[in-house]
């Protein structure tokens, strides 16, 4: 079961939710051209949604919050249930984590961006 107070991306729940957490959430629409007439728009359906999230993961050391990044690095492969505080669970794949150990490492500040994955 989910702890639905904190973000959690298949089994790995987050100690401490990302400081922002930003869903887009959008349409494909088209135009079209029409000689003489105005533009023609048409819907083409729902983009998949993405999620970008911005955080931290702290420990006590270097060492112990670097084990929580590889920890969520080791868990995030594939296609997972994605738990985000305030919004129905969804199906995703990470696609992108970026991240850089500042000061003595203790905290290592992250970038992730997670795609909807409905087909899947």
């Amino acid at each position: 079961m989910a702890n639905i107070d904190n973000m959690q991306f298949r089994d790995f729940i987050f100690k401490y939710n990302p400081e922002k957490i930003s869903v887009s959430d959008a349409q494909n629409v088209v135009t079209h051209f029409c000689p003489g007439k105005t533009e023609i728009t048409q819907d083409m359906g729902k983009r998949a949604r993405i999620v970008t999230c911005f955080g931290s993961f702290w420990g006590d050391s270097y060492s112990a919050a670097m084990r929580e990044l590889l920890e969520f690095r080791q868990k995030s492969a594939g296609v997972g249930m994605l738990y985000l505080p305030g919004v129905p669970p969804f199906s995703a794949r990470l696609s992108e984590l970026s991240f850089d150990a500042q000061g003595d490492g203790r905290i290592i500040p992250y970038t992730m961006r997670f795609v909807e994955a409905a087909g899947e």
